[in-house]
């Protein structure tokens, strides 16, 4: 549970989780109409959060299917992964759970196929270069820093960096998919 945890802030003396701190990047960037799938969910905090502020749209996925009747119990629809490749998604976040895929190049072809033509992606993790300790961690199976996002997610789209008050140890990066460039078909007509 990666929420309990609590983050100060920089420079006053307020502490927040997870989950709030993320939900708050989300309301500043996002409508509330959006359609959100939350990555790697685990109990749901985040998408919790995002329900009090009004999204709607909200959807889970994590590899324990055994919190789908908790996501029931709260309203939020729980997605197995092959209903994952049914959807599309306006928002798909990463709230430190990148670290624990077996195969991200086979999770950034999922993203390709997921993502909204304009859609986003939000991944929140440990930057090792400002907190090497991560890498005593055994059960993760990647580690981060900035310029290893920015190669992983080049041919995805934009990159920008979120600076937060709360979580200045992890990455906070907000990534527009590019638009899906149609290659044009020339007909010639032999006549």
């Amino acid at each position: 549970n990666q929420d309990v945890q609590l983050f100060k802030h920089k420079r006053k003396n307020i502490f927040r989780k997870r989950s709030e701190i993320l939900s708050d990047v989300i309301k500043n960037n996002f409508s509330k109409k959006s359609k959100i799938l939350d990555f790697g969910s685990s109990k749901g905090n985040l998408l919790i959060e995002l329900k009090k502020k009004g999204y709607k749209n909200i959807y889970a996925h994590d590899i324990n299917k055994s919190f789908s009747n908790f996501f029931k119990r709260k309203k939020i629809i729980f997605l197995k992964k092959k209903e994952i490749l049914k959807e599309k998604f306006d928002l798909v976040i990463f709230s430190h759970s990148l670290s624990y895929v077996e195969n991200i190049e086979k999770i950034l072809k999922i993203l390709m196929k997921i993502v909204n033509e304009n859609g986003y992606v939000i991944l929140n993790c440990d930057d090792v270069s400002k907190r090497p300790l991560i890498f005593t961690f055994s059960d993760q199976k990647f580690f981060f820093e900035k310029k290893m996002i920015k190669n992983l997610f080049r041919k995805f789209g934009s990159i920008k960096f979120i600076n937060s008050n709360f979580l200045n140890k992890n990455i906070i990066k907000i990534k527009k998919k590019k638009p899906n460039k149609k290659k044009k078909i020339l007909k010639i007509n032999n006549q």
